[in-house]
C-alpha cells in the first residue's frame, strides 16, 4: 500500500463527474484538499499521521501523536502529496462562505451534538410543515 496517487490540493474540478444538471447549475463544483490522513506501515498494522490546512492562517500543519509542526510554504505539495496518503478531505468553495470571518472559538464551545440537534429541529419543522399542507390542502378543495 505505498503507490503514489497524485491529488490535487487545490482547484479540484469534478463537474465531468457529476451528472445532475441541478447541481451543476447551483455553482462551480470546484475543491480544495484541506486535510490527508497518511497511514505508514502493512495492513497489520502501522503509524498514522496527519497534514491539515487551518482555515485561520492558511498553513498547513502536519499532526503526529502529540507533535503538531507547520509544513514549510515551499514544501507543501512535496509533503503533503505522499504515497502514505490514505483519506483525503475536500471541501467545495463556496463564494457566500468566509472562512477568515468563523468564529472558531464560538464553534469549540458548542458541545459536540450541537449538530444533531440542529438536524433534529429541522427534521421536526419539516414534519410540521408537511403536516398542515395536507390540511390547507383540503380547506382549498372545499371552497
Amino acid at each position: 500500500m505505498d503507490t503514489q496517487v497524485d491529488f490535487p490540493l487545490e482547484d479540484l474540478d469534478m463537474s465531468n463527474y457529476i451528472r445532475s444538471e441541478e447541481q451543476k447549475s447551483a455553482g462551480p463544483l470546484i475543491y480544495d484538499c484541506y486535510a490527508v490522513s497518511n497511514h505508514m506501515g502493512g495492513t497489520g498494522g502501522g503509524h498514522y499521521t496527519a497534514y491539515a490546512k487551518s482555515p485561520i492562517d492558511g498553513n498547513w500543519y502536519c499532526f503526529d501523536d502529540s507533535r503538531v509542526r507547520p509544513v514549510g510554504k515551499g514544501h507543501v505539495e512535496d509533503v503533503v502529496v505522499s504515497s502514505s496518503a490514505y483519506n483525503l478531505f475536500y471541501r467545495r468553495r463556496d463564494q457566500d462562505v468566509d472562512l477568515m470571518n468563523v468564529n472558531f472559538d464560538a464553534l469549540a464551545q458548542l458541545p459536540h451534538t450541537a449538530f444533531l440537534e440542529a438536524l433534529d429541529e429541522k427534521r421536526k419543522a419539516k414534519e410540521a410543515a408537511n403536516k398542515e399542507k395536507p390540511a390547507e390542502e383540503n380547506k382549498e378543495e372545499k371552497k
